[in-house]
């Protein structure tokens, strides 16, 4: 790319990167937040900040360590400065996920040139699975954009053009993100690095690799980021640090307690249809590094191999969470960017073959579309009723739109590239078609919160639930609801993930609950809809003030 290519591009990739952060930003103002886990991690900060305790988190007022605190502490912070609304609480996830394309262009353009680090760039941000995940408020996406800094800082400090200080200064951040990883979403973070480099080292017979790791400081970077809110989590109570470190790692990893069993499979299949239509050229290049696999060097040293290490990590990735026996497809997401450098590595050696040089993009892209459009009819013709069927009917006009826009996309890019057109400037055309077209599929099937939720309910209780009035949750719990409400209610035989057992007295039995709603004068209580009949059948008195698929709320006469 001459002088003024590069000038020209540079300009395209900010006017790119103002359309990602305003679009983003349009769209997560445009939607509610969906039953349980954005409930969940908007309310953890939420109560975080109203009770001031950043050591230990809470949710419905009960200890919650499942996990570390890092994007608790950075929304409650952002609640201290905007409100505590949900658009703010997905402002950590969103952010993180802009950065994490900013960081694999700035590496790309360092490791491969600036056409492939534009066009990696490009291939992330239009990833389906990155770009949906990285809409929501989950865990996942910090955690995948601190590992993947830890990935592209450590490549950046072990290639060979980089001299002592470069190294240094580059693994410094490397187990700086690490660390960060661990507070983002625990020892994931050590883990998934740690087996790769292991596997990287074993299969390019690199053991010096090992020497220029500046282990010492990097132990005393974890340390220092690692080990405050750890002790002081134990000197808390031993048993949160235990459940945090024991449970929620080699528990849930080992075990299928919690109930999220899939097949070894099964993250093999949500990357290749969550990286459509950059799936078969990121597969092939994985392979192609994986092949290629040459001890070429200095005598008597070992080239770094750049894309060997991408693709290790990548499946490493893949490998751990299959192996793992809770699944979830958010999980797999740290194997996408270095897939998507790779890919732009192979597009920008192909820059002058026309849409030949594109290989299985543009098929699979106009597959995407026309799937996006067929997927509607298929699923009511598959459901034939059943309480899916409203959303269904609310999404199809939006999956319709999709996917005209990416078949118009797809179009656009082929007709570049026969115009004699770059590939960087065709699928400039065909990214943001698929990230567009991605965003007008998560903003319009907002209809998902309102089937997992009580859509209206706090309009329903705003004049009927007083401070002192006794709120009670009769089998189920609302994360969302609470978040709205911004108060915790009293539990009744319900425990979910609700870590009771770091208090007495939760949940009440429905005899207990039983006793103090007759002697209430005012209460109301969310009702789980298996329990209505037994509130009927106890012979409590309430009146249902409205009724939804799942749950009624019901006041006391």
């Amino acid at each position: 790319m001459t002088d003024t290519a590069q000038r020209t591009w540079r300009k395209r990739a900010w006017l790119v990167l103002a359309w990602l952060v305003l679009a983003t930003l349009v769209c997560n103002g445009l939607r509610d937040l969906i039953q349980p886990d954005e409930g969940r991690y908007a309310e953890i900060p939420r109560q975080m900040l109203a009770r001031g305790d950043w050591v230990v988190p809470h949710l419905n007022g009960l200890p919650y360590v499942e996990k570390p605190p890092l994007q608790y502490w950075a929304t409650a912070l952002a609640y201290s400065v905007l409100g505590d609304h949900g658009w703010v609480s997905r402002l950590w996830t969103l952010l993180l996920g802009i950065a994490g394309v900013v960081a694999v262009y700035g590496a790309g353009r360092r490791l491969f040139g600036v056409t492939a680090a534009a066009l990696s760039a490009l291939i992330l941000v239009s990833a389906p699975l990155y770009l949906l995940v990285g809409q929501i408020n989950l865990l996942d996406m910090g955690l995948t954009f601190f590992l993947t800094a830890a990935l592209l800082c450590f490549v950046l400090a072990q290639r060979d053009e980089a001299d002592a200080s470069q190294r240094q200064r580059w693994m410094l951040l490397c187990w700086t993100a690490v660390g960060l990883g661990f507070l983002q979403k625990g020892l994931t973070a050590f883990a998934v690095p740690g087996i790769a480099l292991l596997a990287y080292s074993v299969l390019r017979r690199d053991l010096a690799l090992w020497g220029r790791l500046h282990l010492a400081a990097g132990m005393a970077v974890l340390a220092v980021l690692v080990l405050p809110w750890t002790v002081l989590l134990g000197l808390r109570d031993m048993r949160f640090a235990e459940f945090f470190l024991i449970h929620e790692h080699f528990t849930r990893f080992l075990t299928n307690e919690h109930q999220r069993v899939q097949p070894f499979w099964y993250f093999g299949m949500v990357l290749v249809a969550g990286c459509l239509p950059w799936t078969v050229l990121m597969l092939r290049q994985a392979g192609i590094a994986l092949r290629d696999n040459t001890r070429v060097g200095t005598p008597g040293a070992v080239r770094f191999d750049v894309p060997l290490a991408l693709a290790v990590w990548a499946v490493t990735v893949v490998v751990f969470f299959s192996l793992s026996g809770s699944k979830l497809v958010p999980y797999i997401m740290p194997a996408v960017p270095p897939l998507a450098l790779l890919a732009g590595r192979a597009l920008a050696q192909r820059e002058t073959q026309g849409p030949a040089g594109l290989g299985s993009v543009l098929p699979l892209a106009l597959l995407l579309g026309v799937l996006m459009l067929v997927a509607q009819p298929v699923a009511l013709a598959v459901a034939k009723g059943g309480s899916l069927l409203p959303m269904y009917r609310a999404v199809g006009p939006v999956l319709t739109a999709s996917g005209l826009l990416v078949i118009a996309g797809t179009g656009f890019a082929w007709w570049m590239l026969r115009r004699g057109t770059s590939v960087l400037t065709a699928l400039l055309g065909l990214a943001a078609a698929l990230h567009l077209a991605c965003l007008i599929l998560i903003t319009g099937g907002n209809s998902l919160a309102a089937l997992r939720g009580a859509p209206g309910a706090v309009m329903q209780l705003q004049g009927r639930l007083q401070p002192e009035t006794p709120f009670y949750c009769v089998g189920t719990y609302l994360h969302v609801l609470a978040f709205d409400l911004r108060r915790d209610c009293i539990l009744v035989e319900y425990t979910g993930e609700l870590q009771v057992q770091f208090a007495t007295g939760v949940p009440l039995s429905l005899a207990e609950f039983a006793a103090k709603w007759s002697a209430a004068s005012d209460a109301v209580a969310l009702v789980d809809a298996s329990f209505l009949p037994r509130m009927s059948e106890a012979q409590l008195p309430f009146k249902v003030l409205v009724q939804y698929r799942d749950h009624s709320i019901v006041v006391h006469p």
